[in-house]
């Protein structure tokens, strides 16, 4: 047999073990693990998923233009933008601490810490919401000493934070 006409046997030969194990292939690794992941979700599972995480990009988007607003000094349409953001998502831990901080700058202090105790009842292991609170009742005449627990726990929070640690070893 001539050489040019033993190559495509051998590759035949080589093939049929390779050809006859994809016939019996799953989705399935060498150590039984499932690469085909999850079960597909459904139509309406990844609508809601898709609608939520629009919904997410959009309240970040308006916090971050209120936020830019705010810092152009209009502060009555950078409120109002955080006020409607709260109205619609009033789960936002985001746009209440940012609310607050316009309150507290407008001294609206019991505004503030409405917003400020909410974002605690939100989410309480939130370093930013514990300083912010300590701060606006440190500055409150009579109530300085109601911040320093709020200073405290922002610092155990997020110990690598060397404005909240400052600010602490101030009080």
């Amino acid at each position: 047999m001539k050489l040019s006409l033993q190559l495509p046997l051998l590759f035949v030969a080589c093939s049929l073990p390779l050809v006859a194990g994809c016939a019996a292939w799953s989705p399935q690794n060498l150590f039984g693990t499932n690469l085909a992941g999850p079960p597909a979700q459904t139509y309406e599972e990844r609508k809601a998923e898709a609608v939520q995480s629009f919904e997410l990009k959009r309240e970040q988007a308006g916090i971050q233009a209120a936020v830019s607003t705010w810092e152009r000094g209009d502060v009555e349409k950078a409120q109002a933008k955080l006020q409607s953001i709260v109205a619609s998502s009033p789960k936002s831990v985001t746009a209440r601490l940012r609310l607050a901080e316009i309150m507290a700058s407008q001294n609206e202090s019991s505004a503030a810490e409405t917003h400020l105790r909410e974002c605690l009842t939100l989410a309480p292991q939130n370093a930013e919401a514990q300083h912010a609170l300590g701060m606006l009742l440190s500055d409150w005449p009579g109530r300085e000493a109601e911040g320093r627990p709020f200073l405290q726990r922002a610092c155990e929070l997020d110990p690598q934070n060397a404005v909240y640690a400052a600010v602490l070893q101030d009080q």
